[in-house]
């Protein structure tokens, strides 16, 4: 059985931008898309129609970042001008514009209640924003170079930061003070992630190692190995029992997160892979690659279900809206595709399969495609 007649197609509907960034972000309910531009623009869309709800201006220099609030009333955006900008999502005009960075603002973070903003900047801090009042609550100082990456913790207090030292540094949001401060590689680290429960903190260097860390005691519980280059994502599965690495060598890597072991490495993509995101229900995975497309995996059996492709160069994020049928990529060649994902139900899925096939199947095939139908008849006369 082919994976066409398998797995569910997909289409994509394209949001055309004026310059190419990869920074974008659907909102909490899933029915606007924000998108950053290095052409000094946010733009929010309707994810329906995909048509430009607003276009919103005043950085000044490229935008890099973009993140909603926990509520989705509050669209943060940094940038290469030094600052992060606080958007009213309904008025779509700037709440406030926060000041105090030296250099371009390369990540953004809310906390889980929404009161607190983190943002990293290559001026090598880190730093704690009101973000009711618009006013600084601390500068975390200690990273010897930029910081790349941040990521608060569930219980919205504890905060990672990683960059260009290759020091991974944990630090309590209300005490402003750093709690772990962890050398990790001289080539840097690029990305990070805490697990679902906040209790696990996955980094991903730029050598070709995936470290797993206690957040508690910012002690090294697994060093991941076998990809054959830079680490420049990492995610966990909504329930937290699966990391997903995505690296220069192509290839993505599932790691069983109990057992510290590797699961499946996903291989197919014919370039550095820049993006990995599973879908709310954990049972698909995005991956977005310097080859200009975006694969959609089958968490379960590691197979391929769809290849996006339409993208005319390096596609730099991905990311599932909140019920998981829309996906949207962001690439250097100045759109954003939203991608019909969406999987049809056990029972439909069984007809298109039943239609199309057009005989029995083999007990190995039910075990790699109906995993939940592994056993007993599927379809009619199927015995």
């Amino acid at each position: 059985m082919s994976s066409r007649v398998a797995h569910s197609t997909c289409s994509g509907q394209s949001i055309r931008r004026p310059a190419c960034q990869s920074a974008s972000r659907f909102s909490p309910d899933g029915r606007t898309l924000a998108t950053g531009s290095d052409d000094t623009t946010v733009r929010l869309w309707n994810t329906a129609p995909g048509e430009n709800r607003a276009t919103l201006t005043g950085h000044m220099d490229a935008v890099d970042t973009v993140t909603f609030s926990p509520d989705g009333r509050t669209l943060a955006s940094g940038s290469d001008d030094n600052t992060v900008r606080l958007w009213d999502v309904a008025t779509r005009r700037t709440k406030t514009t926060l000041t105090g960075h030296s250099s371009l603002v390369s990540s953004l973070a809310f906390s889980s209640d929404g009161r607190t903003l983190a943002s990293g900047s290559h001026d090598k801090t880190v730093r704690l924003w009101d973000t009711t009042t618009g006013q600084a609550r601390a500068t975390l100082t200690g990273p010897s170079d930029a910081v790349y990456a941040l990521a608060f913790a569930p219980n919205g207090r504890t905060l990672a930061s990683v960059g260009r030292d290759g020091t991974m540094r944990l630090w309590d949001a209300e005490t402003k003070r750093s709690t772990s401060t962890v050398p990790i590689s001289d080539n840097g680290l690029g990305a990070v992630a805490f697990s679902p429960d906040g209790h696990t903190v996955a980094v991903g260097d730029l050598s070709d190692t995936v470290w797993l860390w206690d957040a508690a005691t910012g002690k090294v519980l697994a060093m991941l190995r076998g990809h054959a280059g830079p680490v420049n994502a990492v995610a966990f599965s909504p329930n937290g029992r699966t990391l997903a690495s995505g690296s220069d060598d192509h290839t993505v890597r599932l790691w069983n997160v109990a057992a510290r072991t590797l699961r499946s490495t996903l291989t197919g993509h014919a370039g550095s892979v820049n993006a990995v995101a599973f879908s709310p229900d954990g049972r698909a995975l995005a991956s977005s690659s310097k080859d200009h497309t975006v694969r959609l995996w089958d968490v379960a059996t590691a197979t391929i279900r769809s290849v996006l492709a339409g993208h005319t160069d390096s596609v730099n994020a991905a990311a599932f809206s909140p019920d998981g049928r829309t996906l949207a990529s962001g690439s250097d060649d100045h759109t954003v595709p939203l991608w019909n994902v969406a999987v049809p139900r056990p029972a439909v899925l069984i007809k298109h399969i039943c239609e199309a096939v057009h005989r029995n199947l083999t007990p190995q095939e039910r075990a790699q495609y109906l995993p939940e139908h592994s056993s007993g008849p599927v379809c009619s006369g199927d015995h």
